[in-house]
């Protein structure tokens, strides 16, 4: 449950774009957490998200802030029996994709070696090719030393 509360934090910086801790802020509001609730309870999530992301231009992005902001509102609880479990809260964050992006290309959940998730777009573009060529790749390969991995 410390997991969903830092991830409620995460939430807030990214709707917000504005660090975690900032001591130039007025000393309520030093602590991102404390300023997210205070805004959100207060009915004043415009003050916290960064207009900049289109909150107030796209209804579409407005809801989706929104939504996350109650979650992020949810996650921030201090008692941390309150506080969804980090499986609900990926169902949330899935339900807020679907409604914000109808026409959204499928994704695929595979399981890889090492236990990373990765997920592919299945009717996606591919990623632009490298402009490396064949030439390049050669020279290249024995050039690579320990320090750039």
């Amino acid at each position: 449950k410390s997991d969903v509360y830092s991830f409620g934090v995460v939430l807030s910086e990214l709707i917000s774009s504005k660090e975690a801790v900032d001591i130039t802020r007025h000393r309520h509001d030093i602590n991102l957490a404390n300023m997210a609730i205070s805004k959100i309870q207060n009915d004043a999530v415009h003050e916290l998200v960064d207009l900049s992301l289109g909150f107030a231009r796209d209804p579409a992005v407005k809801r989706m802030m929104m939504s996350v902001a109650e979650l992020a509102f949810r996650c921030l609880q201090q008692e941390r029996e309150v506080r969804p479990s980090m499986d609900e809260v990926v169902e949330v964050l899935r339900g807020i994709q679907k409604e914000g992006i109808p026409d959204s290309p499928d994704v695929v959940e595979m399981d890889v070696s090492g236990g990373d998730d990765v997920g592919l777009l299945t009717h996606g573009v591919p990623p632009p090719l490298s402009p490396v060529t064949e030439k390049d790749t050669s020279t290249s390969s024995t050039n690579t030393t320990a320090s750039s991995f």
